[in-house]
């Protein structure tokens, strides 16, 4: 997103080769080595732009950006490292992305830092609040709106959120699935059947995860029939 055009050949293979790097540093135990090569694989990521290209590109990219900032997340993680983790979402934002709202928020929650964590989440409230009205909108960001309510222990408004969402984009396996963990989650066990067995027959990437959820609605239910029948699907999938 907000990027400045596609990187040539050699670039994709430095991004590559920066990503293998800071596996390699991390395994051995040399995070500042592995930090500095994530963050430059990261870099290149934020600076291609696959607008127009085939489907196949935008994935790998997306996956690079993602390998780079779990790698960066696991070190600041082990480091106990809050500016780090700070920087890396500050810089994501500034790049125009909005999930990493939710884990920045989480970060503060779970560190006892009421302030930053409440500001945080109502700093992507906001945006996403209106990006929500807009025409340039999807499911993701619906998702990931839910989330914030969620960490302000509003699971009303999350839920609301999701319903919105899955009302407006009805194909969105991905707000199913997380519709349907939110309402296992307060033990709405009837809702959520209802709503993964209307959207199942046409489920496809994420089926597993819907019979997942399901299963276990109908376990919470003690409906042992309807829980070894989804056991049973579940079973061929494998």
């Amino acid at each position: 997103m907000l990027c400045k055009g596609r990187p040539d050949r050699q670039s994709e293979i430095e991004l590559d080769e920066f990503l293998k790097a800071g596996e390699t540093y991390e395994k051995d135990g040399n995070l500042a080595a592995a930090t500095e090569s994530y963050w430059k694989a990261l870099g290149l990521a934020f600076d291609s732009n696959y607008e127009g290209e085939e489907g196949l590109d935008i994935l790998l990219n997306v996956l690079q950006r993602g390998d780079a900032e779990i790698g960066l997340e696991r070190i600041y993680e082990k480091q106990n490292n809050v500016a780090g983790f700070e920087k890396l979402y500050n810089f994501e934002i500034s790049k125009g992305e909005l999930d990493p709202y939710p884990k920045f928020a989480a970060l503060y929650k779970k560190r006892g830092m009421a302030m930053k964590f409440r500001s945080t989440a109502l700093s992507g409230i906001n945006i996403l609040e209106q990006k929500v009205k807009s025409k340039k909108t999807d499911g993701t960001d619906f998702i990931i709106l839910s989330d914030l309510y969620s960490l302000l222990n509003q699971p009303q408004k999350a839920i609301a959120i999701l319903v919105n969402g899955l009302a407006r984009f009805q194909n969105d396996d991905s707000l199913a699935k997380s519709l349907g963990t939110i309402y296992n989650k307060y033990k709405r066990w009837k809702d959520c059947t209802a709503l993964i067995e209307k959207v199942l027959p046409n489920a496809d990437i994420f089926r597993k995860d819907l019979l997942t959820i399901l299963k276990t609605a109908y376990d919470g239910m003690g409906d042992s029939r309807n829980a070894d029948r989804i056991a049973a699907e579940l079973r061929g999938l494998k």
